[in-house]
């Protein structure tokens, strides 16, 4: 017979979030709010950060590795799964004399996932919009790691924020720690140092709201063939001097062949097909 140790969570988390059904009731609760074992960990965070909100704890990069339960069907025992939640918020530096930090985001987020997977040797992490309960709906994402889906993540929506009592803006991550454990390879393979320079150039486009950046970093590295060895995001901007329903994205892209040193021509050539592709397929306008 399965044990299951017991996580408890606030049941009237869970009732404001509407999972109740999907949450299990425990008998001889500690307390009657304690009454309910935890059907997925981001209930469980919420309360946490807000606590440390309420003591002036603003600037928060927090993380649990921690079970949750599913409840069997036709009398079946639950399920227990193990996840990763991560939780954001805040400043991601600490305010120096010059009264500059940067503020948490998104992108803060998909950095912890991302160097989370450089460092277990994972593979490329890539986000596809998906809904869940929790998130703003422009700002939910399923994460897909070397092309297994891992979890979701997201900006907590304004509702979800209201009932967990939270005013500042939260990033969360939820991803199946069981598949990140089997995802980590057993051998590592190693490749020689890069032996000839390469050329960095940069990118910046007006592109309607609803294209996504993965779309773009896929064209970019498609149309640039084997030059480009790199391609990476750097700046997101919307407001002053983009019209509504637009942004503007910026992207760095490292090319380099391995066997010799490119020309200023062949660099400039690729650049210029990228840029025309990018017009051509996703309505991309060069931003100067």
């Amino acid at each position: 017979m399965e044990i299951f140790p017991i996580t408890l969570v606030d049941s009237r988390m869970i009732e404001k979030f509407g999972l109740s059904g999907s949450s299990l009731k425990i008998i001889n609760p500690l307390s009657e709010e304690m009454a309910a074992v935890r059907p997925n960990l981001l209930v469980s965070m919420l309360p946490v950060i807000r606590r440390n909100l309420n003591f002036k704890e603003r600037d928060l990069f927090l993380y649990e590795i921690g079970n949750y339960y599913i409840p069997g069907v036709r009398g079946e025992l639950p399920s227990q799964k193990t996840a990763l939640v991560i939780g954001q918020t805040g400043s991601e530096t600490p305010v120096f004399w010059d009264g500059k930090s940067r503020a948490r985001d998104l992108f803060s987020l998909k950095g912890a996932i991302e160097n989370l997977a450089d460092f277990l040797k994972l593979g490329p992490v890539e986000l596809k919009p998906a809904p869940h309960f929790a998130f703003e709906p422009s700002r939910s994402f399923e994460v897909y790691i070397d092309g297994v889906g891992m979890g979701n993540m997201g900006e907590l929506s304004a509702e979800a924020r209201s009932i967990a009592d939270i005013k500042a803006d939260v990033f969360l991550a939820e991803l199946d720690f069981e598949k990140i454990v089997d995802a980590v390879p057993t051998t590592l393979e190693a490749a020689d140092l890069a032996r000839y320079p390469s050329a960095d150039r940069d990118i910046a486009v007006v592109i309607p709201e609803k294209v996504s950046s993965e779309e773009l970093r896929q064209t970019i590295m498609e149309i640039g063939g084997e030059l480009v060895d790199d391609v990476w995001i750097f700046d997101l901007y919307k407001g002053k001097n983009i019209e509504p329903g637009k942004k503007s994205l910026a992207f760095g892209i490292k090319y380099r062949q391995p066997d010799r040193t490119l020309t200023d021509k062949e660099v400039d050539d690729a650049h210029g097909k990228i840029a025309a592709a990018l017009g051509r397929k996703h309505g991309a306008l060069l931003r100067s």
